[in-house]
This record gives C-alpha cells, sequence and structure tokens, in this order.
C-alpha cells in the first residue's frame, strides 16, 4: 500500500511540473523566444521576504484562485491578479473592464496565509505568468521596457528558503509587444470588455 502511494505523489508531482514546463514553453512560443537565450544579469540578491496577512475576502479569493499558480506541494502559491485586476462575476461568467497601471505579485504561504511581495511593476516592467522549478524556486516570466519602450524578456527568480533572488534576460531582443499574453492565453477564459 505504501509504494503505491508513493507512486502516487511521484505521478502528481511529475504531471505538476509536466504542467509548469508547459507554461513556460507556452510563453516562449508566443513571444517566440528560446530558453537558451536567457542569460543572467547582475549578481543574485539576498532580499528578506516581509510577510504580511493575506486578508481577501472569501468571495475575493473564489473569483481569483483558479489563476493563482501553486508550487508542486502546495506550500506556496502566486498571486499574480488581485492587486490590479478588475474581476468580476456576471451571470456565471467571469468578466473583467481591465487592469490597473501597476502590477503586484505576491506569494503567499499556504501554512498560514501570509503574503510577501515578490514583484511590483509599474510602466518599467510587466510580468505576463509564471512557473515553479521546484517545491521552493519559483520564476515569473515577462518583460522590462528600456528607454526607448522596448521590451526586454525576463525571467525573475526567486528562491524562498535561501531568501534569494536572480534576473535573467534576452539583452538583445527587444520587441514590441503587439499581441498580450495575459489576455490572450493565461486569462483566456475571462471575458475582457473593452
Amino acid at each position: 500500500m505504501r509504494i503505491i502511494a508513493i507512486h502516487l505523489i511521484a505521478l502528481l508531482l511529475t504531471s505538476f511540473n509536466s504542467k509548469d514546463e508547459v507554461e513556460y514553453k507556452q510563453w516562449l512560443q508566443f513571444h517566440h523566444l528560446k530558453s537558451a537565450d536567457f542569460v543572467k544579469v547582475g549578481n543574485d540578491i539576498e532580499r528578506k521576504m516581509m510577510w504580511e496577512g493575506y486578508d481577501l475576502s472569501p468571495e475575493i479569493i473564489e473569483l481569483y484562485q483558479q489563476f493563482f499558480i501553486s508550487a508542486p506541494n502546495k506550500s506556496h502559491f502566486v498571486d499574480m491578479d488581485t492587486y490590479s485586476l478588475i474581476l468580476e462575476e456576471e451571470k456565471g461568467e467571469l468578466c473583467s473592464t481591465g487592469f490597473g497601471v501597476d502590477t503586484e505579485v505576491k506569494l503567499i504561504r499556504s501554512s498560514n496565509n501570509q503574503y510577501a511581495r515578490i514583484l511590483f511593476c509599474g510602466t518599467a516592467c510587466i510580468p505576463e505568468t509564471g512557473y515553479w522549478i521546484s517545491n521552493s524556486v519559483v520564476e515569473i516570466l515577462g518583460f522590462e521596457f528600456d528607454g526607448d519602450g522596448k521590451a526586454i524578456p525576463t525571467r525573475w527568480r526567486y528562491d524562498i528558503p535561501n531568501s534569494i533572488s536572480s534576473k535573467y534576460q534576452i539583452k538583445e531582443c527587444k520587441l514590441d509587444l503587439v499581441e498580450d499574453y495575459v489576455i490572450n492565453v493565461r486569462l483566456s477564459k475571462i471575458n475582457f470588455k473593452v
């Protein structure tokens, strides 16, 4: 019986990691990028996380939770949307009038319902999605903008237990973002009202 349970857990973790791998590859394909082209920018930064109460109402969490990005062991999840996405339900359908200017990416600890901000973007950057490398390392995928408004592909990596953040970019690749990954792929279940 124990062997079956171990195999079941391994299967669940493998399928979850495959889901994250699919998300990463889907993001790369959407923007015509190659993983091998990313290089580390700067040094690792030690970043002590400031944990606060994640006090969203159960109704708000119910609206947004399908878009949370959970660690394979469910110990943490990433909330990329509750800060800036205006979301409501109308006649059983999720609808939105859009996003605020600023974006906050939160890391939530499931054990005590606390969060830490891991990324905050105004007009200088845009996080689009994320994926878990392991139970304790997560990457946020998106873009930083240069002085000419060109988008530089960026991966922000967070090693939670070691409080280390790293950044990877494709410096020679500067894009004009035409297609919106967030609206067309990650949040495609939402009816965006224009």
